[in-house]
């Protein structure tokens, strides 16, 4: 069963979100984890399976700047950081030719 982790500013404002499986970060329909600053703004947020990041479909873990606007991702899989990885189209090339499935 997946546990549901938020946390609070003391402005009431949303501080992060996390969602557990097993006592690891966990979510295959999505974001597993994220921050927010006090503001609101999201910080950044992570893709994990079985505590480790992971997404096959972008960035696994994306950082946002103090607007909340995208700055940066990395792509992981497996927990694996693919470092010569830096676009959509790259990740899927690595999958295929790597045959991840």
């Amino acid at each position: 069963m997946i546990i549901p982790e938020i946390t609070y500013h003391p402005n009431g404002n949303k501080l992060s979100e996390a969602y557990y499986l097993n006592n690891n970060l966990h979510n295959d329909q999505g974001i597993a984890y994220s921050t927010y600053n006090q503001n609101g703004n999201k910080i950044s947020e992570g893709y994990y399976l079985n505590g480790r990041l992971h997404n096959a479909s972008g960035p696994a873990q994306i950082i946002y700047d103090e607007n909340g606007n995208k700055y940066s991702g990395n792509y992981y899989l497996n927990g694996e950081w693919l470092r010569g990885v830096h676009s959509l189209e790259e990740l899927k090339r690595y999958i295929k030719l790597n045959n991840i499935s």
